[in-house]
This record gives structure tokens, sequence and C-alpha cells, in this order.
């Protein structure tokens, strides 16, 4: 009688511990749900962030003497599914940097700002912040190496033949000329 009651009574410990575990959790009232409703678990509507690949480009900065603009390798990095624009933004960027060539010089203010890309018809149109007009050294080899540099750049990549340059959507004005028309790719100001 008494290992019945034992064995009935660890029976009744073990059931009500296993119904304990499976017991699901009430109902949420309204009051709980307040705020909750837009809220995502975390597995949820997330995608992983873009591949990233690995792209080699041209970039031209000055020469030593201001002569020539002269041509440097660079490897950037970009998202796999990068638009154009965002690409010929990015590779801008880059120019803005700086060259990593000693004697290379800088062809574009390094506060200067990249305020749009947009490529219609094998044109690009960049507009710059007006920091490359306020904190441009200014000269005319200047302007000339800033002019090439963006120009022979760009015309690297296959579906742009010419560039349209603005600073806040004004045509670009550094001091020897406003450069109201695309310009194409210069040969001539490429060091050989």
């Amino acid at each position: 009688m008494k290992k019945t009651i034992i064995v009935l009574l660890i029976i009744s410990i073990f059931s009500l511990g296993f119904y304990g575990c499976t017991q699901q959790e009430p109902p949420q009232t309204d009051d709980e749900n307040l705020g909750t409703e837009n809220q995502e678990t975390p597995d949820e509507d997330q995608q992983e962030p873009p591949q990233e690949v690995t792209k080699e480009v041209t970039l031209y900065f000055g020469g030593p003497n201001a002569e020539y603009v002269v041509p440097e390798k660079r490897t950037i990095n970009v998202p796999e599914d990068i638009e154009k624009e965002d690409y010929i933004k990015r590779v801008l960027e880059e120019l803005i940097k700086g060259p990593e060539t000693e004697n290379l010089n800088f062809v574009i203010p390094s506060e200067t700002k990249v305020l749009s890309v947009n490529i219609e018809n094998n044109i690009a149109y960049v507009d710059f912040s007006e920091e490359m007009h306020t904190k441009h050294w200014g000269g005319a080899a200047g302007e000339s190496m800033t002019i090439n540099s963006i120009a022979n750049t760009l015309t690297e990549f296959d579906y742009i033949d010419k560039v349209k340059i603005t600073v806040d959507g004004e045509p670009l004005a550094i001091e020897h000329m406003i450069l109201e028309e695309p310009v194409g790719r210069n040969e001539d100001m490429i060091a050989k």
C-alpha cells in the first residue's frame, strides 16, 4: 500500500512538472499589446548586407609640374549591385581623397563633396559642393588639372564620353573659364 502511494505520488509530481513545462502563456491583453504591433522578430525581414566586390579604377592626378595629369591605379570596394551613378560618385570621392603616389598633386580640394551624379546619353552630369570654388587654389594650371583629371577619370568608363561639371548647380568657374559645355577625354593632357 505504501509503495502504491509513493508510486502514485511520483507519477503525480512528474505529471504536474510535465504539464507546467508544456503550458502555453496566456494571451496578452490589449494593454500588454500597446506599441508592439509593428515590432519585428530579429529574423523577420532582415536582409544581409550586399556583397562587396573589389574593383580597380584609374584616377588622374596632377603631375609634378602641373603640365599633365598622371594615371594612378587604385582598388576600391563597392557593393556588388551598385548603380552606375553611385559607382561614379564613389570613384570621384577617391579622386577627392587625393593621390597615393608620391610627386602627384591633388586636383580637387579635399573639403569638396559630390552632391549628385546623373548619367544620360553617355554624359555624366556631376555636381560638386561650393568648396570646389571656395577652396580651390586657382591658377590656369590648377584649373586645367582639375578639369582634365575629372574628364579623363570618368571617360575611363565605356558608358561615359563626356562630363558636365557644375558647382551647386551652376557651371564650374574656378578662375579663367566658365565651363558651360560637357568636356571629353583629353589624351594630350595625359602623361606618357
